[in-house]
């Protein structure tokens, strides 16, 4: 029994990093256009100082108008097991998808200089459950988690890792 569940969950791990010819996975359940709409647009919100004073934010999200480079998804590793290691604990294959943003910030109380930034949308897996969003330009970094169809546990840091500021993405305007 115990040989079955381990033949069976290493064929379910290998099922799920497959491939098209094309390097495009083909059982994504969610498009470029869905994960777009999830975050490109004009947001505002709260942006509250750690010393607790609260001010409006905006977050001017856009995708890069240069072009850019693209992965494919046709290449795979994998990793031996340590003798402590069930197999299927050792993944090494896991379906990413990745979207280059560029954003605006600025703060209505003039507490943060306005803020050119860039990075990404990161979401995991075959569904859009959750998503992971980080921004920087080297001075603060902003990140943010979808999770359940709403934004949470957002906040702008330096990159030592001091808060600047806890945000919530509270409305946008596509």
């Amino acid at each position: 029994m115990r040989e079955t569940a381990w033949v069976l969950g290493v064929a379910l791990v290998l099922g799920a990093c497959g491939s098209s010819a094309d390097g495009e996975r083909n059982d994504f359940a969610y498009n470029e256009a869905d994960i777009q709409a999830l975050v490109v647009g004009q947001w505002s919100g709260a942006w509250r100082t750690t010393p607790g004073s609260t001010a409006r934010f905006s977050l001017d999200v856009t995708r890069p108008t240069s072009p850019e480079t693209r992965a494919t998804c046709a290449s795979r590793s994998f990793s031996a097991a340590s003798a402590s290691d069930a197999p299927a604990q050792r993944v090494s294959c896991v379906a990413m998808s990745t979207m280059r943003l560029e954003a605006d910030l600025s703060v209505d109380d003039g507490s943060l200089e306005p803020a050119a930034l860039d990075g990404d949308l990161t979401i995991v897996g075959l569904e859009l459950h959750n998503a992971a969003l980080t921004l920087s330009d080297g001075t603060i970094d902003l990140r943010a988690i979808w999770d359940a169809g709403s934004w949470h546990d957002c906040r702008a840091s330096r990159p030592s890792g001091a808060i600047v500021a806890e945000c919530a993405l509270e409305a946008r305007v596509p």
